[in-house]
């Protein structure tokens, strides 16, 4: 059977409307919308004399088709009747995690029961209609949050409230991700907001809490954590981030995340499963490993004894900022290596792993001779 076609431009959180009005009596029409592959995105098929489709375009801009013809071959005339509007929510549509739009009816997620106790969660947030995350804390503690989105699509922020519905905490850049972090006084059931600026957006977000009475130093908290008034989770983008007397310690090539560390000297001073190491921003306690001077890691807990990862090719377990070669192990030289100083291993007797484009150099040490290291 004949059938007419008609096309329309749908930007991004624009709706469109179309009608078909004729007298069924003459004729049985039906209407559809399609996509530009074909993909029929509404459809209507009655016995009135009206019919009716419509589509909120949440994607890029794109071009819907409208499709007239007759039901079972029925031939009649028609008036065609078509809107593009803006849509007050932008298209967006809820997740599936309704109904989480109130603090009191915040939404339960799963911890992890570790240290940090923590639990994982998603959705999609909308002009109007927030998402809430309820944070159970069995006493005093910490509570810390982050989401992860793109801005570019909408800017979301988010508000730590207390059982009682007092804000404690925000996060509120105009950037990409939020974050935030607050001790917390009592137990009770806390509540987190995630909200839009703009039609709508999706994301991913963590939630972190620990509980105790409180600690007075590091060394009386898990690895993993460090004690500021509780033990919170170690992990810093800058010194602001850690106690006093600790430091934000770089864990490696980029994505590993740094660390905060309390200063030392020696390995006394760290926790079973952490050795003073060497970093690149100093000494101080970190997990450790196993990896073995020169060897290949991602982080520095790949890396055993003292030894930092270096961000070089594959990273490179070795001491760095090293002031003389009595600073280094046996079997490794302080050499100056793109401004730092670094204890490298000798390649005399140990080859060096040039697949990865390392090579044995010549080079002079800190302690007045030149020796064959590996290097990048």
């Amino acid at each position: 059977s004949d059938s007419d076609y008609f096309s329309f431009s749908v930007g991004r959180g624009e709706r469109v409307i179309v009608s078909a009005e004729f007298a069924t009596l003459d004729g049985d029409l039906d209407l559809e919308l399609s996509d530009g592959a074909g993909t029929i995105v509404d459809t209507s098929a009655g016995v009135t004399d009206t019919e009716r489709v419509e589509y909120c375009n949440a994607d890029a801009s794109t071009t819907l088709y409208a499709r007239v013809f007759g039901y079972g071959g029925d031939e009649n005339s028609y008036t065609l009747d078509a809107a593009v509007m803006p849509d007050g929510a932008g298209c967006c549509m809820d997740d599936r995690f309704e109904d989480d739009d109130t603090r009191m009816t915040a939404r339960s997620v799963t911890f992890s029961g570790g240290t940090p106790d923590m639990a994982s969660f998603d959705g999609t947030v909308c002009r109007g209609d927030d998402d809430w995350i309820a944070i159970p804390m069995t006493g005093p503690g910490r509570i810390e949050a982050d989401l992860v989105f793109v801005h570019a699509d909408g800017d979301i922020d988010m508000a730590l409230f207390d059982p009682s519905g007092v804000r404690l905490a925000s996060g509120a850049s105009v950037t990409d991700d939020e974050a935030l972090g607050v001790d917390v006084s009592s137990a009770g059931t806390y509540a987190l907001r995630v909200y839009v600026f703009g039609s709508g957006n999706t994301y991913l977000g963590e939630v972190r809490r620990s509980t105790g009475t409180g600690c007075s130093r590091t060394a009386d908290c898990p690895v993993g954590t460090v004690c500021d008034g509780t033990c919170e989770n170690d992990r810093c983008t800058s010194g602001v981030d850690c106690p006093a007397m600790h430091a934000c310690l770089s864990a490696g090539p980029i994505p590993a995340a740094s660390h905060c560390g309390q200063s030392c000297t020696s390995n006394s001073e760290c926790r079973s499963g952490e050795a003073c190491k060497w970093t690149l921003d100093g000494r101080g306690c970190a997990a450790t490993g196993g990896g073995s001077n020169g060897a290949s890691c991602t982080d520095f807990t790949g890396c055993g004894g003292q030894r930092t990862c270096l961000p070089w090719v594959g990273g490179y377990c070795a001491r760095a900022r090293c002031s003389s070669n009595a600073d280094c192990e046996t079997g490794t030289y302080c050499v100056a290596e793109g401004g730092i100083n670094v204890c490298a291993l000798s390649c005399v007797s140990t080859p060096c792993r040039e697949s990865e484009g390392y090579s044995c150099d010549f080079r002079p040490t800190l302690g007045g001779t030149s020796r064959f290291v590996c290097l990048p």
